[in-house]
Parts: structure tokens; C-alpha cells; sequence
């Protein structure tokens, strides 16, 4: 087997703002469509990577100019959730999808177990290690800092509108996304989304539940502490799916090697994932007033 590094071509996780020091860690698990060299592209066009079925256009840039304003870290995915999804348990059905809604992903096509491992232990393993390692710092200087998960959605799915400006995604605990939902809604002016476009029974939740609560028991778990019966969607998942196909299930012992309970679960911090349409972060002037607007509630809540 090759070096994890040599097949990458790149690190599976990037670290921005180590030292940043405000309450809040970020995380963006789809900020990139990057394919290693050695996957060819999985058998698609360049242009399949460019949809939304291969990461969240926008995320990125958006969560980086948060970092800035609020002074916090920022951790995000370096490898397309076409190879890996890091924000589905190795267990999951949409770990690693062999179809995202209406397209098959022929380097995901019968994969072995042991394609499989290696994809886990070189992507999913190191992501979820630099975020438990980031997570505990701020903890050291914050004792109770909130973990935002940054995310983008496509305004036409399955050639359905949705009116939602933002989502805002959480499980049972509301500390931090009820405030965030009226201070967003108070204006009037934008369509704001509770648990919409998605829910946590999506399988959404992966990361923040697997990092920020105390429920988290190990493999096959999604975000509401339940069996999940489904794979992704278009942010959450691998794709715009709303029904990906797998590539199977990771054996047991994989599983349960990958979905340790955390160290920080006993502090149950607070966490709230959220969605912007696509079209409202396309541009940098539309970023940077999303960026402007969410700094200000968030630091209005803190």
C-alpha cells in the first residue's frame, strides 16, 4: 500500500487560524472538490466535479471570512465528499457514495475493504482527530466554545425551488440555534429555514453530534442518536441525492475503530450547523454580508 500522503497528493484536513481566540471553533466539512490524482477524476468529467454533488460551492470563502471576524479556527475537509464524506460515520450508506442523484460515480464501484480502509484511515480519521485536537485548545481558553458548521445548498433541487435564504440545523439542543433563529427572522427580510432544508434525521449531523455531544456511542449512529436508515443530501450527504447509493458498509471492527466516543463530550458543548442557498454566497459581496450578519449574531448570543 502506498504512503496515505503519496496516494493523497495533499493533507485530508486543513487547520486556519490555529491561535484564533474567540468562543467559537468552525468547521466546513465540503469546502473542497479535490479528487487524488490516483482516483482519475473517479471515471467523471470535470465537470461533474464542479456540481454541488462534489462539495459546497461557497462554504469555503464564507466560513474563512468568518474566522476573521470572530477570531476562531477553522477546520475543513481538503478532499472531495465524492471520495470520502467526512460528515457521514465510515458506517454510514453515504460514506462513499456509488450514485449522487442522478449521476453514478464509477471510481466508487465496488470498492474493496481494504480501498475502503484506506480512504477512512488517510481522510475520515485525520479530520475528526485535528477537529478533537482544536477543539480541546479552545476549550482551554473558552470553556464552553460554540462549534459552527458551515455549509451551502442549491436553490433548485429536483427542479423544486426552495425559498430558503439559510437554514439552520440542530438536534435536541436549542442553547444556541433557537436565539440564532429569531435573530436572523426578526427583520423580516430573509426566509430562514429551522431544520430546513434538512434535519438532523438526515444524517446532517454527523460531525457536530460526533464532536459537541454527549450521546455520541460509535458506528452507524446519525445525529439524532438513532440507527440512520439513509444516505446524503445535498450538503449533508455526498450529493443533491436526497437517496445516494453506497459503496457498502465498513466492517465492524472499522466502524467501530472510527467512532469513538470523544473527549469532549461531557461538556456538551453548544453547535448549530448552517445552510446558505448557493446563490446568495456565489459572489464576495454576497458572502461578505452573510459574513457581517451571522458575526453579529453570534456574537449577540455569546
Amino acid at each position: 500500500m502506498q504512503e496515505l500522503s503519496d496516494w493523497l497528493d495533499r493533507e485530508a484536513v486543513t487547520l486556519e487560524n490555529p491561535r484564533g481566540l474567540g468562543p467559537f471553533v468552525l468547521v466546513c466539512d465540503h469546502a473542497s472538490n479535490w479528487v487524488p490524482t490516483s482516483l482519475k477524476g473517479l471515471g467523471l468529467p470535470d465537470s461533474e466535479l464542479e456540481r454541488h454533488i462534489a462539495w459546497d460551492p461557497g462554504a469555503l470563502p464564507l466560513a474563512r471570512r468568518l474566522s476573521e471576524l470572530l477570531d476562531a479556527p477553522l477546520v475543513h475537509a481538503a478532499v472531495s465528499r465524492l471520495v470520502l464524506d467526512v460528515n457521514r460515520d465510515p458506517s454510514h450508506p453515504g460514506s462513499i457514495v456509488t450514485r449522487s442523484e442522478d449521476t453514478d460515480i464509477p471510481g466508487n464501484q465496488e470498492i474493496s475493504a481494504e480501498e475502503r480502509a484506506r480512504r477512512v484511515q488517510s481522510i475520515y480519521e485525520p479530520y475528526h482527530r485535528t477537529l478533537d485536537e482544536v477543539i480541546e485548545q479552545s476549550v482551554a481558553r473558552n470553556e464552553s466554545p460554540q462549534i459552527i458548521s458551515v455549509h451551502s445548498f442549491t436553490p433548485i433541487y429536483r427542479q423544486e425551488q426552495r425559498p430558503w435564504h439559510i437554514g439552520v440545523l440542530h438536534g435536541e439542543d436549542e442553547r444556541l440555534s433557537r436565539p440564532l433563529l429569531e435573530l436572523l427572522r426578526a427583520d423580516g427580510e430573509f426566509c430562514v429555514g429551522d431544520n430546513q432544508p434538512y434535519a438532523p434525521t438526515d444524517g446532517v449531523y454527523h460531525t457536530l453530534h460526533r464532536h459537541c455531544t454527549r450521546q455520541y456511542a460509535g458506528a452507524g449512529m446519525n445525529s439524532g442518536g438513532g440507527m440512520s436508515s439513509g444516505a446524503g443530501s445535498d450538503s449533508g450527504g455526498a450529493s443533491d441525492s436526497g437517496g445516494a447509493s453506497s459503496s457498502g458498509t465498513a466492517s465492524g471492527s472499522l466502524a467501530a475503530s472510527s467512532a469513538k466516543a470523544n473527549p469532549h463530550t461531557n461538556l456538551n458543548l453548544r453547535s448549530v450547523l448552517l445552510e446558505l442557498r448557493s446563490d446568495t454566497i456565489s459572489s464576495e459581496d454576497g458572502r461578505e454580508q452573510w459574513a457581517l450578519r451571522l458575526e453579529r449574531a453570534l456574537r449577540a448570543i455569546h
